[in-house]
């Protein structure tokens, strides 16, 4: 009984990996939106220096930055993806501040480049629409 129950375990597992057709060769996806950064010393310089200042203007954090980026990924089997791809971040925070004869520009600006290489695994799910996934 339990050799049985093992080996029917060994069977749905590799069921899962070769239920689904493959995809078709080559595909693409592109990406865009808003993303949340930490640059927390430059976020807590800003803090301590509108502490310090104390006038009207205020710098900004740089806390949300628009990204955009893309993937090009291959199907390895049935149900297993790899993706490589490459993306960029940027975000700048502008204070300026004139008064009589003296102004104060700063400008601070930063830009990132994210490079990645996933793994899809894409379950079958019988008798259902969905198609879940896991990266």
């Amino acid at each position: 009984m339990r050799r049985s129950a093992i080996i029917g375990s060994l069977m749905a597992i590799a069921l899962l990996f070769v239920s689904e057709p493959a995809g078709a060769g080559i595909g693409a996806r592109v990406y865009g939106g808003f993303s949340h950064i930490s640059y927390s010393d430059y976020n807590d310089w800003v803090d301590q220096a509108n502490e310090e200042i104390g006038i009207g203007e205020k710098l900004d954090n740089i806390k949300w930055v628009p990204e955009f980026g893309g993937e090009l990924f291959y199907p390895v089997s049935p149900m297993i993806e790899i993706g490589l791809g490459a993306g960029l971040m940027s975000g700048s925070s502008e204070y300026f501040v004139s008064g009589g004869s003296s102004t104060i520009n700063f400008n601070s600006k930063i830009k990132a480049v994210p490079i990645t290489a996933n793994l899809y695994f894409r379950p079958s799910v019988p008798f259902t629409s969905m198609s879940p996934y896991l990266y």
